[in-house]
């Protein structure tokens, strides 16, 4: 057996499936809801294993996290939080701001993608302009999946794979590479060695939790993860087994 968490804003789900099918498809689910926009991003956390236990604690092979693209978490030093994880368009003018510095096709051909109001690259740029003093305070800037695989794998290490990274808006997957031009617009002045997670090119075990290997995570459309015909269905279980081995 295999797991799947979804790590979205209007509610955390469970997927479970039989690692040796073919095509592995979801065999049970459970869902707590969450009261988003915005989220500690310890309660992701908390609701793994609240939903782990709600479903009978079932030993897995393998357990990834897959979270929306549009989430930042923030943490200090001490990997304490410093701010919610929100979900709105107030970044908005800094996507605008992004494209004015660096033209859109310039986007497009360096990172694969435009900036909009809920990537974590506008996210950034937004506490950067309007949160300075927690923006002195910050250390590190995660994916929703990149923080709670962390966090259940107890250790401190953040590392994630291609797929997880490419919704940020700062990784340059064709160089594999967090992008230095676009760091660098952010805050030109910021250490971004120790910032941002270590990326793997492909799926990997990263700890385990309760026993269990964890897989990098990704940013997916977790939305219809529980629904069978969604193509993340098979992605992400396929991420986990070619990690875990069949």
């Amino acid at each position: 057996m295999i797991g799947v968490v979804q790590c979205g804003f209007g509610a955390v789900t469970m997927v479970l499936a039989d690692e040796h099918e073919a095509a592995p498809r979801p065999m049970e689910s459970r869902t707590i809801a969450v009261d988003g926009p915005e989220i500690d991003a310890r309660t992701w956390v908390d609701l793994v294993g609240e939903l782990w236990g709600a479903m009978g604690s079932p030993h897995l092979r393998g357990l990834g996290i897959t979270s929306p693209g549009r989430g930042l978490v923030v943490l200090d030093s001490a990997r304490e939080p410093l701010c919610p994880v929100w979900d709105d368009d107030r970044s908005a003018p800094d996507a605008g701001w992004c494209t004015k510095k660096f033209p859109p096709e310039w986007w497009a051909s360096e990172i694969g993608r435009i900036p909009t109001a809920v990537q974590p690259v506008t996210k950034m740029s937004w506490l950067h302009r309007s949160e300075p003093e927690i923006w002195k305070r910050a250390g590190r800037f995660l994916h929703v999946h990149e923080f709670v695989t962390s966090e259940l794998a107890g250790d401190g290490v953040d590392v994630t794979d291609a797929t997880g990274a490419v919704g940020s808006g700062w990784f340059d997957e064709r160089r594999h590479r967090h992008h230095p031009e676009v760091l660098a617009l952010i805050d030109r002045d910021r250490d971004w060695r120790d910032a941002l997670p270590h990326v793997e090119a492909g799926p990997q075990i990263v700890g385990t939790w309760r026993s269990m290997p964890l897989v990098t995570g990704a940013t997916l459309d977790v939305e219809s993860m529980s629904d069978p015909t969604s193509p993340s269905v098979p992605l992400m279980f396929a991420r986990i087994v070619t990690a875990v081995g069949s």
